[in-house]
């Protein structure tokens, strides 16, 4: 038996006590019956695979049979469970409940080989083995071991959902800040790499490489455990992201800079501003200023309230003030009003109330400290 094979059984256990915990939980409610219920599934996947690989199945043969719908559950349980808690806007779990169909095809197929004779079960087991001894032919004398690797597909296919799912989440900001979210994606990938390695090892007959594909899969479970533990609130924290980052998408989609080469708007306002220097001008405007640059005034707003962080008027006076704070120091001999004017403000009080804004002091005393002595 292939070392990894010996993490299983306590999976299983754990697996079994985490359904028992979410069933007599206080104020039990449904969504601790529906984890109960994947805990479960989960379970009885694990328990066929390692009393399949361990040699012990030929001992209860009814397993065999009635735990083969665990494997087409268990994508469409964690999928469904997922979709529900992290996406409250979805279809609710009763209208995603077509999901489990294939599930349920397959009891009604198995079901009366669960009821053949226990020597008869025994030796389809042994026909499923042999397949790793390389007698694919084994599959003509029982199609039903077409059954396994289809499972190993319908999970496939359902981890391929649930990453779908979560890939407003999958941006570089999120998986370098949120750990919930690095580690979320890790078991999935887990879950992923033993799907693929156990289809892998059945389709090449490699009986080790199905047997790591078991023990790799029941390490998540450990790691689930520990991702509880660490964070209790987890399904909380994954579904206030994922509610931030639809708000994100949403004010995007209804942004004005859909299809704008921000970088070109940069350059030609930083452009307007340095060489031109347009924020001189007393009368200068967003609508003015939006014509220069040929674009809209809403998209320059926009473009200054979310690229720049600041305001029209805001953007416009820091750099007149900046100027004022050049002008101050080279010209000692003219007047603070003088300067006032020439860097494009109307008026000494707005000057002044502008100044203080983005300089800390006012003008006077920003002269005064600059050392030109002119109070003016």
């Amino acid at each position: 038996m292939h070392a990894f094979l010996y993490v299983t059984p306590p999976a299983i256990a754990l697996l079994l006590l985490f359904a028992i915990g979410e069933l007599v939980v206080r104020g039990l409610r449904r969504h601790n019956i529906w984890l109960a219920l994947i805990f479960l599934v989960y379970a009885f996947v694990l328990l066929r695979a390692f009393l399949l690989f361990s040699g012990w199945m030929s001992a209860l043969p009814l397993l065999y049979e009635i735990t083969l719908p665990a494997n087409f559950w268990i994508g469409p349980l964690v999928y469904i469970y997922l979709r529900a808690v992290l996406d409250p806007g979805s279809p609710n779990s009763r209208a995603l409940l077509w999901h489990l169909i294939p599930g349920l095809l397959v009891f009604p197929l198995v079901l009366p080989n669960a009821l053949q004779p226990a020597t008869v079960i025994g030796e389809r087991i042994a026909l499923a083995m042999e397949l790793f001894d390389g007698a694919t032919e084994n599959i003509f004398e029982d199609p039903y071991l077409l059954l396994t690797p289809l499972a190993l597909v319908h999970v496939a296919v359902y981890l391929g959902l649930l990453v779908r799912s979560m890939l407003l989440l999958l941006n570089l900001e999120n998986l370098r800040r949120q750990e919930t979210v690095r580690a979320f994606l890790a078991m999935n990938l887990i879950a992923l790499i033993s799907t693929a390695s156990a289809f892998a090892g059945i389709a090449t007959a490699n009986r080790a490489l199905v047997e790591f594909a078991i023990g790799l899969l029941a390490l998540v479970v450990p790691l689930m455990y520990l991702l509880q533990k660490r964070y209790p609130d987890l399904f909380e924290i994954l579904e206030g992201l994922m509610r931030s980052e639809r708000e994100k998408r949403e004010r995007y989609l209804q942004s004005q800079l859909v299809g704008v080469d921000l970088h070109s708007l940069e350059r030609g306002l930083n452009a307007l501003m340095d060489a031109d220097q347009v924020y001189r001008q007393d009368d200068l405007t967003m609508p003015a200023l939006a014509d220069l640059l040929e674009t809209t005034p809403h998209r320059l707003s926009e473009y200054l309230n979310a690229v720049q962080k600041t305001s029209f008027s805001d953007f416009i006076n820091r750099r007149r003030v900046q100027a004022a704070r050049e002008l101050l120091v080279s010209r000692p001999q003219e007047t603070v009003l003088s300067i006032a004017y020439d860097v494009g403000f109307n008026s000494k009080s707005a000057f002044n109330k502008a100044f203080a804004r983005h300089a800390g002091v006012s003008p006077t005393r920003f002269r005064k400290q600059a050392g030109t002595g002119q109070d003016r």
